[in-house]
């Protein structure tokens, strides 16, 4: 795999593209709960009704915690700079290795991109901190593996 700008600009559009499909299902989720939870008419068993409404407001509470955590998330991956090559990792980085293709910028797992498995994970990573102002050509230890820094751009 060949680590080039054009590829990470593509890759950064990509992630926050994924980001704003989460913000609107989440908000979808929320617009739908709100109506279930507004329409949701007291019946004669007082019990049920109750159980029902804080079932709903769990699963509202969900949602809006999820579109809290995609907002904060896209608000990070803005400030990422896809623009300049890195000579050493930092956040930003795109980093290959001889265990797979990792990006420092947000937590958000494995992706596939350009078929390409690429873990997205952010700098307060264990294995970040650990890769964090190493260059092309070194190694570090995590989980019983040496990983080598084979690109990084």
């Amino acid at each position: 795999m060949v680590l080039d700008l054009p590829f990470k600009q593509a890759l950064v559009l990509h992630i926050s593209n994924l980001l704003d499909a989460k913000i609107s299902e989440a908000r979808t989720a929320i617009h739908q709960l709100q109506e279930a939870k507004n329409n949701d008419t007291k019946s004669s068993a007082g019990d049920k009704y109750e159980t029902g409404r804080a079932m709903i407001q769990m699963e509202l509470d969900k949602a809006e915690f999820q579109l809290h955590n995609a907002n904060q998330l896209k608000k990070d991956i803005q400030i990422v700079s896809a623009e300049t090559p890195h000579e050493i990792i930092r956040n930003g980085s795109l980093v290959l290795t001889n265990w797979g293709v990792y990006f420092i910028a947000v937590a958000l797992g494995k992706i596939i991109f350009q078929n390409q498995e690429i873990v997205v994970f952010s700098l307060a990573s264990p294995i970040a901190q650990l890769l964090k102002d190493k260059s092309v050509g070194e190694r570090v230890e995590f989980n019983n593996r040496t990983y080598e820094v084979l690109g990084l751009i």
